[in-house]
């Protein structure tokens, strides 16, 4: 099993933990809620973040304020939308 940070647009957080035999992207679309999704650097390339890639332009979109700190969003002018999955960054591991 596979453990993540789910992150809503409130600030709450949910560890959330994938079972071996589900894929990962079937469980990242289930818990983001969408049907596309990016994964971005954080700041530190610690961590990295499974995004809504079409959030802005669905529904009523809400900044993720804290994921968007995390990513860096005054450095690539771009805030993040809706619930963000953190995970361990396994390209700099």
């Amino acid at each position: 099993m596979e453990k993540y940070i789910l992150l809503d647009t409130e600030n709450n957080f949910e560890i959330i933990e994938r079972p071996d035999e589900q894929d990962k992207l079937d469980f990242w679309y289930e818990h983001i809620g969408c049907q596309c999704i990016d994964i971005v650097d954080c700041v530190n390339n610690k961590y990295c973040l499974v995004v809504d890639d079409g959030g802005w332009l669905v529904g009523e979109p809400q900044v993720n304020s804290y994921a968007s700190l995390m990513y860096g969003f005054m450095k690539h002018g771009q805030a993040l939308p809706g619930k963000v999955i953190i995970g361990k960054n396994l390209r700099t591991d």
